[in-house]
């Protein structure tokens, strides 16, 4: 579900002029957005060149970049400036189990001494298999990218409402924990909710974490919902085993999670419906898992963009459509430590979010890419997760080719992909087993299709970092009215998503005779070992950033190198759009280029 409203979200934390004259860079200029307050930081000018290498460097005035020496999305003078908080190992009982965080009020928690706002987000939708001929399949070119892969052995987390766990989409493709599976003499009691008491329905037995504070009805007074009782293996009448024992078998301080966790409720069950069967997006989390991995070739419903990957369903939004900072930076966290490849977020805020992009870095820094949908506002102002650059932000298309009216859009948006009139699979009470939605729309859903696709692109280049994946995904995009010279715009990101073409290019070495690189960092999975001028047939989609620290110079083509340096004193500046390689190109004579000479030098050719 969406709400149409056109409100104007906050600015970018950065935006970045480049300028390019004829044969060569001008000025940068730079401002960066606090939300106490207004800095502009000034960034170094780099002297006129005469035509070279570096001139192929595309330039741009989008996409949003980094500049200066205190770059921070706090909303609190107490921020803590490490790039992410990990949950610490717990040396307590399960039932003790509690988290780092510590709940000031409805609007504020604290982590140490670092005060955070809770934001508000909500799901981003409005309101052989029969359905694989959709039009978001065809006209994408799905059925040929399926030719070169289907994403087998990859992992993609759908961070969302409750799933239809019982879906005939998703027969075999829940990702489980092997440490909460198998034989056990132990067990703890079952659980009984407030009904099942025959009580009035109170906190202290209605089965939620009401206070997120890891401990479920720890809590007394009113409530309003209830979560259903918990019967361990016994009385269920199966044998024990430690996927219905109630305990946590794996140490991980999370009980029994076999099958993913809701972090809205606080327990093991992410199951559709349980707290509200008729909330308004109690069908949102099926569809989001559905877009991306749906089964295929089993002669029901519809295929998911990748149906050979495994799907992790992870709950943070509520029946009906509404999760917080929490129990979505949670979900984060929890999703990088069980090693995803891909994390999908089709849910989004109006505001800045500094813990939750803490818990998005520490996902980067475990290897995970993070995708989110742009939002369905219809205007300049991409939703946050999505708005931070170094988050993939999906917006999306309709039938006709063109964006749709509803997809938000602005410097952060990364690439189009089908959001409109899809038939997915849903959940309801009559119908747990095989409901289908006819008629979704909603940038939800276009950002699940790219997690897909990424996931399948995965699978065919394991040793490829997802910033040279993400580049060439960009790269193969179909551009539209974009050109070199002018990769990106707001309204398109870099165009609309062509999936034969990125499969194509993922599972095809790409031949060249030379190729002039320049050395680039690596210290992050957005990161690539070079950049290079595109040839005539490609488009530059990798961002080139300059970093000075000290007296050290180094070049990166990562968005969250270049968030991280600025916010340590570096200078960054942004020098334009490259092209980056995969590890199976077949170059016959790589030249590497010195950037710094060649940036500085003006008769280097």
């Amino acid at each position: 579900m969406s709400s149409h409203k056109n409100k104007k979200m906050v600015k970018k934390l950065l935006i970045l002029a480049v300028l390019c004259i004829a044969g060569g860079l001008t000025a940068v200029t730079a401002f960066y957005y606090q939300q106490a307050g207004i800095s502009r930081v000034a960034v170094t000018k780099p002297a006129a060149k005469n035509k070279s290498v570096a001139a192929n460097i595309s330039q741009s005035t989008s996409r949003g970049a980094l500049s200066g020496s205190a770059i921070s999305g706090s909303t609190s003078s107490k921020q803590n400036n490490s790039p992410a908080f990990s949950r610490p190992a717990s040396t307590t009982p399960v039932s003790e189990y509690k988290y780092p965080e510590k709940l000031i009020s409805k609007t504020e928690f604290s982590v140490g001494n670092n005060l955070y706002p809770i934001r508000q987000y909500k799901a981003l939708l409005t309101a052989s298999d029969p359905a694989a001929t959709q039009w978001w399949t065809t006209q994408t070119g799905l059925p040929k990218a399926w030719d070169y892969g289907t994403g087998v052995n990859t992992k993609i987390a759908v961070i969302d409402t409750g799933f239809a766990l019982s879906h005939e989409e998703f027969t075999g493709r829940w990702l489980d924990n092997p440490g909460e599976a198998g034989p056990t003499n132990k067990e703890a009691p079952s659980r009984l909710n407030c009904s099942d008491q025959h009580i009035p329905l109170d906190k202290a037995c209605n089965n939620i974490d009401n206070d997120h504070d890891g401990i479920i009805s720890n809590e007394t007074g009113p409530a309003t919902v209830e979560n259903p009782s918990w019967f361990n293996c016994t009385d269920r009448h199966i044998p024990i085993d430690k996927s219905c024992n109630g305990l946590d078998n794996d140490g991980n301080g999370f009980i029994s999670d076999f099958r993913g966790w809701d972090f809205n409720s606080g327990d093991w069950s992410v199951q559709a419906g349980e707290t509200n069967p008729d909330g308004t997006a109690v069908s949102h989390g099926s569809a989001v898992a559905g877009t991306a991995a749906a089964n295929g070739n089993n002669s029901r419903g519809i295929a998911g963009v990748s149906w050979g990957a495994k799907i992790l369903p992870l709950q943070a939004l509520g029946d009906n459509g509404v999760g917080d900072t929490l129990t979505i930076a949670r979900a984060i966290r929890y999703a990088a430590d069980r090693g995803v490849d891909v994390i999908n977020l089709s849910l989004g805020s109006s505001q800045e979010d500094t813990y939750l992009r803490q818990a998005i870095d520490y996902a980067l820094s475990k290897g995970a890419i993070v995708v989110a949908a742009a939002g369905n506002d219809g205007c300049d102002c991409v939703a946050y997760p999505g708005n931070y650059p170094e988050v993939i932000a999906v917006g999306a298309s309709s039938s006709d080719g063109t964006v749709a009216k509803f997809s938000s859009y602005g410097d952060n948006l990364s690439i189009v992909a089908p959001g409109s009139d899809m038939q997915l699979p849903g959940w309801t009470k009559l119908a747990p087993t095989n409901s289908y939605v006819p008629h979704y729309s909603g940038t939800s859903f276009a950002a699940p299709y790219i997690s897909g696709l990424l996931a399948n692109a995965r699978a065919n280049q394991p040793t490829a970092s997802w910033g040279q994946l993400v580049s060439i995904l960009l790269q193969t995009a179909d551009h539209k009215t974009l050109t070199q010279a002018s990769p990106h715009s707001n309204a398109l990101g870099f165009g609309f998503v062509r999936a034969d073409d990125y499969m194509a290019r993922v599972s095809t070495p790409y031949s060249q005779a030379t190729r002039y690189s320049f050395q680039t960092e690596t210290s992050n999975t957005l990161g690539a070992p070079t950049g290079y001028g595109c040839d005539t047939n490609q488009f530059p989609t990798a961002p080139f950033y300059e970093v000075k620290r000290d007296t050290a110079t180094f070049y990166s083509v990562s968005n969250l190198t270049a968030f991280n340096e600025a916010g340590k004193g570096s200078i960054v500046t942004k020098k334009g759009y490259v092209c980056v390689g995969l590890p199976t190109d077949q170059v016959t004579f790589p030249r590497l280029i010195n950037p710094s000479l060649e940036f500085s030098n003006a008769n280097i050719k």
